[in-house]
């Protein structure tokens, strides 16, 4: 028995399950979702294997619960700050999300794109966090004169889904280094932003019963 088992077991319940998440995002960044297991997570926190899984129903239940909290620890990294600037408000969003990207590469990847995805719980978080970005996104536009409509949600939706498939891309393959990774999503952003206020597209933003029924 581990000699740090009696004090895992004086945790309350909430402690003690935030204890066991923390072993097992431990974990997750060294290995990835298959380096956690109900007896590393166990041998980790100190306690037993039957305890390590009581809190979450299963294996994968476990497993579930340390990748949501790797969605989250990017969540709030990225969105949690507060930033006033609104013209460098995206870049930097994503310049902070890119740093705990490149602290955690393995869990990170395991957070973004996984055989974990189908849980619930884990969509959910992924959801959460994609709400919170286009938030970002699409507030910032609207800061600067866009019309906040649907289809200005859909050009964030967009843009969310291309900064995701980027940061995959790049912890997946080696050749891009993290400043040109950086330095490529910046002047996208420039681009964006740019294109967004040509008066054409402008009026493709614009509701459609500001525009006549022809032209839809």
């Amino acid at each position: 028995m581990s000699q740090r088992e009696p004090a895992a077991r004086r945790m309350p319940p909430e402690q003690r399950r935030a204890h066991l998440l923390a072993a097992g995002l431990r974990l997750l960044d060294d290995g990835g979702p298959a380096a956690v297991t109900a007896e590393g997570v166990a041998e980790a926190a100190g306690t037993s294997r039957t305890l390590a899984l009581h809190y979450f129903g299963s294996l994968r239940g476990l497993q579930a619960a340390v990748v949501v909290a790797a969605i989250e620890r990017l969540t709030e990294r990225a969105l949690g700050p507060r930033l006033d600037d609104p013209q460098g408000r995206v870049v930097a969003r994503m310049g902070l999300f890119l740093d705990a990207v490149a602290e955690h590469p393995a869990g990170s990847l395991a957070a973004l794109r996984g055989p974990l995805h189908d849980e619930p719980e884990v969509a959910a978080a992924l959801a959460a966090w994609r709400r919170g970005f286009l938030g970002e996104l699409v507030g910032t536009a609207v800061e600067q004169g866009l019309p906040a409509t649907p289809a200005l949600d859909l050009v964030g939706r967009a843009w969310t889904a291309l900064f995701e498939e980027a940061v995959i891309g790049w912890l997946e393959t080696d050749g891009v280094t993290r400043a040109q990774l950086t330095d490529l999503l910046d002047r996208a952003v420039v681009l964006l932003g740019g294109w967004l206020r040509e008066p054409e597209v402008r009026a493709l933003l614009s509701p459609p019963s500001s525009r006549t029924r022809a032209s839809r």
